[in-house]
């Protein structure tokens, strides 16, 4: 038997997922009782907001499994959305203004921008050339500053050798995953 007479689907799994109607049926579906769910539980109306901006964003690649400009065109919206929320509502709780409390909540957004990122844009081609690679040394050389500065009250080798360790982890896991 040749490989010619039994072809292998470029991806396997699309023999087990629901129609695309039934994917965007279970998607808005998953979004009311979410809705709802957010509706018994009584917290602030700007809590709500962002806590089902950041549930959308993260159920749709999750649920949407279509290929095609549309999936991803609506995955990067609702990124930029949620990513707009989670900032909007990290500024408000700012409640001190000294650099070790800034530079802790610019290390959350950006590990949040980041990991959102790969979470929504797992569909984005990623091509390992020097754009990449400059922009993981420049978001690299962020953390480690922010991280430098909140780690700065403590013994300087925990500052220098926990900032050097944590900055090598956040590299790591922002490279590339799949080579193209």
């Amino acid at each position: 038997m040749s490989e010619e007479e039994f072809p292998i689907s470029k991806r396997l799994e699309d023999a087990y997922r629901f129609k695309t109607s039934t994917q965007i049926l279970i998607y808005l579906i998953s979004l009311v009782v979410g809705a709802l769910i957010l509706s018994i539980i009584n917290w602030p109306l700007t809590d709500c907001i962002v806590i089902f901006t950041v549930y959308a964003a993260l159920a749709f690649p999750v649920i949407i499994k279509v290929e095609n400009p549309w999936k991803i065109g609506i995955s990067l919206g609702l990124y930029g959305a949620a990513m707009a929320a989670i900032i909007t509502w990290t500024i408000t709780f700012i409640e001190s203004f000294n650099l070790r409390s800034i530079s802790l909540y610019v290390l959350f957004l950006e590990i949040m921008t980041v990991e959102l990122l790969h979470h929504l844009g797992e569909d984005i081609a990623y091509k390992e050339d020097k754009k990449i690679y400059i922009g993981v040394g420049i978001l690299s050389a962020i953390f480690f500053i922010f991280l430098y500065i909140f780690l700065s009250a403590y013994d300087w080798r925990v500052t220098v050798f926990g900032s050097i360790i944590a900055t090598i982890i956040f590299a790591y896991a922002i490279l590339p995953e799949k080579p193209i």
